[in-house]
């Protein structure tokens, strides 16, 4: 089912050369069910100031929105992926002049969450504009999450280089210790996925808080779970030595805070 579409025209042959040099640029990653999606206006202000961050150039949120229901036509339910990045850009360039950005609509087949409680390394690794979804970030996996993996792990944890956690390769992290949600104050990409379940964990007055957590922390709590566009809420069965017991419930209270949510029209 997949749809590539660049700047609202589907992509044919002679884009793809354009397409193949995409190096430099953000993104945004979300689920798309009944032509709807939660969070859509967080999402499109993410692109609009990632925009101003990285090239000087806020995208239009109306032009996403309108270049997304296009590649969207005739999709009930789907994975969308939203890329922001100069068709050409000179590097040595010291003009002031606004660089002019594309958009590269990808529609894919709507991806489900994994089943387990994944097993978890740490790595240190500090990521460069961590606040922006680049799309540097994949050298990360590749650096750090590969050679964790063909050990045995199933993800990484990255935290800096005093302890401190920050943030999961694709997903954001948090803790339970019993009777407060707890988050992680180092510096990460603040998700969508996780920023609607605080929404919805102060609309429903449950208490939770963010703050420094370090690794040698760790057993103080008595779960720990991952946020993603794709795992709503999902426990995590240990990170290094620190195994943490599943609770049902209290993922299936995450999950509600998520869907507390609405759903935005496309």
């Amino acid at each position: 089912m997949d749809r590539y579409e660049l700047n609202g025209v589907p992509v044919g042959l002679n884009d793809m050369p354009i397409v193949s040099r995409i190096a430099y640029g953000h993104f945004s990653t979300m689920q798309v069910r009944g032509g709807a999606v939660r969070g859509l206006g967080l999402h499109l202000e993410r692109l609009r100031t990632s925009s101003r961050d990285l090239f000087g150039t806020e995208v239009d949120p109306a032009t996403v929105r309108a270049y997304l229901r296009h590649a969207l036509e005739g999709v009930d339910a789907a994975s969308a992926r939203i890329n922001v990045f100069p068709r050409t850009m000179d590097w040595m360039a010291r003009s002031r002049d606004p660089i002019p950005l594309d958009l590269l609509v990808t529609v894919s087949s709507p991806r489900m969450p994994p089943s387990g409680a994944p097993r978890v390394k740490s790595v240190r690794f500090e990521r460069s504009l961590p606040h922006i979804k680049h799309i540097g970030i994949g050298l990360a996996l590749l650096e750090h999450g590969r050679p964790a993996m063909a050990a045995g792990w199933d993800d990484v944890l990255f935290v800096d280089g005093e302890g401190r956690i920050e943030e999961g390769s694709v997903w954001n992290v948090g803790f339970f210790d019993g009777s407060r949600v707890v988050w992680p104050s180092a510096p990460a990409l603040p998700g969508i996925t996780l920023q609607l379940v605080q929404k919805g964990l102060e609309a429903k007055g449950i208490p939770s808080e963010t703050r420094e957590v370090r690794l040698e922390a760790l057993s103080s709590f008595r779960a720990a779970f991952l946020t993603s566009t794709v795992s709503i809420a999902q426990s995590i069965g240990c990170i290094d030595d620190t195994v943490f017991a599943s609770d049902g419930e209290l993922i299936a209270q995450l999950v509600a805070c998520y869907e507390s949510n609405p759903l935005e029209p496309v």
